[in-house]
């Protein structure tokens, strides 16, 4: 997914993330969801964010 598009907003990293997740997790849910599986990629060294705050893109690392 994230290959696919190349750097990408947090917004936008988080929306992927959250097509996945089950139906049964309401919006909310899936937000908190997905952002802290995001940041547990980010401490495995899975993708990274070109800055801190906002305006950061983030991109997977090869």
């Amino acid at each position: 997914m994230l290959k696919d598009t190349g750097p990408t907003s947090r917004k936008t990293v988080v929306s992927l993330i959250e097509d996945l997740l089950p139906v049964s997790l309401n919006r909310s849910q899936k937000q908190r969801k997905a952002s802290n599986l995001l940041q547990e990629m980010k401490k495995e060294g899975i993708v990274t964010a070109d800055r801190i705050g906002k305006g950061a893109l983030w991109s997977i690392n090869d």
